[in-house]
């Protein structure tokens, strides 16, 4: 806060983590028994649900292509993509992956085996869901938390979850097999932006790393017009958690950041082996949700919009409470 040019813009964002924070504390703190452990799950499944059928009932209705989401070029024939209540259909894939295992948990441990299978069914919706929003990183991160989820579960389902995508591929839409095609391809114009703001960052970190820039766009975006590309003149951040904590934070924030994350995935997996089958459960689907969103991480600064701060967040108290 204090570091910043513009302290009022860092305020404000600082009180915005600090209410993530609490949240998260308040989550902990008042979690303490699987009772009330399973009723946050509920809601939480309930979320997921919810708002994926909003999502289907977007894709009836028809969604507008967004060039501002999409190049429509490498990209053509592809429909617009569903966003739910999330208002971008990368969070609303990024708040699938944090909200999706834990949800899965919680159906299979719900006692009465009707309300159990029904449960469980309503998850193919959120799946649809995920593949309407056409988000490449999301797919990606679910797929490595559907990876990581079996791992810890049992490692010899792994042969089987290969062996279901590959089965995939053949029966994917058109526009969703294309879409897969232009992960990492530069001739798609959202990448190529992307790598020019990396750059243009990594140049701001080696100016201000060491104590930051400060907290929110309304400090990154005069700064970052100093040292951008002319293919790349505006951005309202990083597009890269790792990258904006540093750049806003500096060194501390980065290493800070990165030590709680870690932290919390570490404990989580040392707990594992010593508790019920319930928290078990729940600590390897926390786990995967945690390792799988390091990916969209990597490609979004997901903590950009409140609401997917406010979810991960939330599945941090839960990780730290189970």
């Amino acid at each position: 806060v204090f570091t910043a040019a513009y302290r009022g813009e860092a305020l404000r964002v600082f009180s915005i983590y600090l209410t993530a924070f609490l949240l998260c504390i308040s989550l902990v703190g008042t979690v303490t028994n699987r009772g009330r452990l399973m009723s946050v799950l509920g809601f939480v499944y309930l979320a997921l649900v919810l708002t994926a059928c909003y999502a289907i009932v977007q894709r009836f209705l028809g969604v507008e292509t967004s060039a501002s989401l999409t190049d429509l070029k490498t990209n053509a024939g592809m429909p617009g993509r569903v966003y739910s209540t999330l208002e971008n259909p990368n969070n609303y894939a990024e708040f699938i992956v944090l909200t999706f295992p834990v949800s899965l948990v919680f159906c299979a441990n719900i006692v009465d085996r009707r309300w159990k299978t029904l449960a469980c069914a309503t998850l193919v919706i959120p799946v649809i869901a995920l593949l309407m929003t056409y988000s490449r990183s999301g797919w990606v991160s679910f797929a490595i938390a559907a990876v990581v989820f079996l791992a810890l579960w049992d490692k010899r389902l792994l042969p089987l979850l290969v062996l279901a995508a590959v089965l995939a591929l053949p029966v994917l839409p058109d526009s969703i097999f294309n879409r897969l095609l232009t992960i990492g391809s530069t001739a798609d114009s959202s990448n190529a932006y992307r790598l020019y703001i990396w750059s243009s960052a990594l140049h701001m970190i080696r100016d201000y790393g060491l104590v930051g820039i400060g907290l929110g766009p309304g400090n990154f975006i005069p700064m970052y017009a100093l040292y951008s590309y002319p293919a790349a003149r505006t951005a309202y951040h990083s597009h890269m958690l790792y990258l904006e904590v540093w750049l806003e934070m500096g060194i501390l924030g980065i290493v800070s950041f990165l030590g709680m994350y870690l932290g919390v995935i570490r404990r989580a997996i040392r707990s594992m082996g010593h508790c019920d089958p319930l928290l078990r459960y729940v600590l390897i689907a926390c786990v995967s949700s945690l390792v799988g969103v390091s990916f969209v991480f990597a490609a979004e600064y997901v903590w950009f919009y409140p609401r997917v701060m406010f979810a991960f967040f939330t599945l941090v108290g839960v990780t730290l409470a189970a």
